[in-house]
């Protein structure tokens, strides 16, 4: 499960933590920039705005709001999150889950039929194959 998976589920489940991601997952690329904008020199001089992009999905997230680095990377990751693109991408990915899922379900079912389980029972501290009722 790469970080962004369990971000995203964090931030849908209302964690406030969530696990730090192995050092070379890719699955997301963040960078900080200064924010700009008034606020005098303090903001010009600190890199506090943050943008978050998701290269599978193609979703970016921004944040300048706040001088708080750390802040504005919760809220560009809230960004990222709601973005259509992220969203798109995430219920494609939920369909390939479940597509996969079913796939297994039959394929447990088909083994599990009659004709391809046999049943054995202890019997004298024996194992025998158990008779037809």
């Amino acid at each position: 499960m790469s970080f962004s998976d369990e971000m995203v589920r964090a931030i849908l489940d209302g964690r406030k933590t969530v696990t730090r991601r192995p050092a070379g997952d890719a699955s997301r690329k963040s960078g900080e920039c200064p924010i700009g904008g008034p606020g005098g020199q303090h903001q010009n001089k600190t890199d506090s705005g943050v943008r978050i992009r998701h290269p599978e999905s193609g979703a970016v997230g921004e944040a300048r709001d706040n001088r708080s680095q750390h802040a504005n990377r919760r809220t560009a990751f809230r960004r990222l999150v709601n973005s259509p693109e992220f969203q798109t991408w995430l219920r494609r990915k939920a369909a390939e889950a479940m597509t996969d899922k079913r796939a297994l379900m039959r394929r447990v079912e088909e083994q599990m039929r009659p004709e391809n389980v046999r049943v054995e029972v202890m019997q004298n501290g024996k194992w025998t194959k158990e008779k037809a009722e």
